[in-house]
């Protein structure tokens, strides 16, 4: 694609601020409180665009100072998308929509987070609806409000009128989850959170935990093709009662993966592929979900996914499975409090806590639908 930002007028973000270390020209991020040095080619090209200049006007001052023109072009792009990207410079246009009034509002509640989302330009609410849309509600009283501005087959996100990434529309809806999730733990005042997976089937309620690409999402995929309800793939919440609940966020299912679960979903071959900021290409999967209320967990199963390993399921002890759990336990506002821990320790001690070894995802989903009841 060609770069869309030549003739734009490019506003600095009131959270970006540059200054000087003693000679060292340096960009100060204060909502990611991070320095950044530059050096004198850098600097020079943000103080003509934060001073007025268009990118193509910048590119021919570098010119002037000696610069070959396809050097002082590239060096000009690279810095000012690098820059839109971070949030640190926006173009004027785009604070222009941001100001008129929203083509489209979503009101949006995760357990104790509430936020309006807004959208304008050509920002459209569809593809959030087809992710998102099962967390809207019809009216709010929103903590906080995110603007989705789409200018030139770029979108911009906003916190209030705070700049906080731009991307292109294969990247918006993971940077949406990725804010939503960030928003969603800061709120949380009560109990803890876990990286772990939460399905329900009848009366049992089974917590998957594990390693990043353990296989937490493809073998919940698996299991609600076998008859479970799906909660979580990610995020569970432990209540202060020792119940869990999922926050169900879609599976996110990598490219590596879209055969694996193609048995048990085989709409995911048409649907949309998103590219996250770790580069993983991902399609989010619609699944059955349930009434998303607290349930005490009957079965924890810590995944031990191993090439060519035979499906075995052993049993281990709840203060395994409660340590693991807390490795991987999400930061909140609040530190966990020992009450709470003793809690679910509690609700835990007639669990099944058992660790799976396995390579075939088909084989371990019968193993864990066959012994539920076991």
């Amino acid at each position: 694609m060609l770069f869309p930002w030549e003739e734009c007028y490019l506003i600095a973000s009131p959270t970006s601020h540059h200054f000087y270390v003693g000679s060292l020209p340096t960009l100060f991020c204060e909502k990611r409180q991070k320095l950044f040095g530059l050096n004198a080619t850098a600097d020079c090209i943000w103080r003509h665009l934060t001073d007025g200049r268009t990118p193509a006007q910048v590119s021919s001052e570098l010119i002037k100072m000696g610069f070959v023109e396809s050097e002082a072009v590239a060096f000009v792009r690279s810095a000012t998308a690098s820059w839109l990207n971070a949030g640190h410079l926006t173009p004027r246009e785009v604070l222009d929509l941001l100001a008129e009034p929203p083509a489209a509002t979503r009101n949006v509640r995760i357990h104790d987070l509430a936020l309006q989302i807004c959208f304008r330009g050509s920002a459209s609410p569809k593809t959030f609806d087809d992710v998102f849309g099962h967390f809207c509600i019809g009216t709010s009283d929103p903590d906080t409000g995110l603007s989705v501005v789409g200018y030139r087959e770029s979108f911009f996100i906003f916190e209030a009128n705070r700049p906080l990434i731009a991307c292109s529309g294969h990247e918006v809806v993971p940077h949406l989850k990725a804010i939503l999730t960030e928003r969603y733990v800061s709120s949380v005042e009560s109990g803890f959170l876990v990286h772990a997976a939460l399905l329900a089937k009848n009366n049992s309620t089974l917590l998957i935990c594990g390693s990043p690409g353990a296989g937490k999402t493809t073998l919940s995929v698996a299991l609600v093709g076998s008859g479970y309800s799906y909660c979580s793939d990610d995020i569970v919440r432990i209540e202060r009662d020792g119940a869990a609940t999922g926050v169900p966020f879609l599976p996110a299912v990598k490219t590596g993966a879209w055969s694996l679960v193609a048995p048990y979903a085989p709409h995911i071959a048409e649907l949309p592929t998103y590219r996250r900021a770790d580069g993983q290409d991902v399609r989010y999967l619609s699944v059955r979900t349930f009434a998303n209320e607290p349930r005490i967990v009957s079965d924890i199963v810590v995944l031990a996914r191993e090439p060519g390993a035979a499906v075995v399921l052993d049993v281990i002890e709840p203060l395994e499975a409660l340590s693991i759990l807390l490795e991987s336990g999400f930061s909140t506002r609040r530190a966990l409090e020992a009450d709470t821990l003793k809690t679910f320790a509690r609700a835990i001690e007639s669990a099944r806590c058992r660790r799976l070894f396995y390579s075939d995802l088909a084989e371990a989903a019968r193993a864990i639908a066959s012994g539920a009841h076991e």
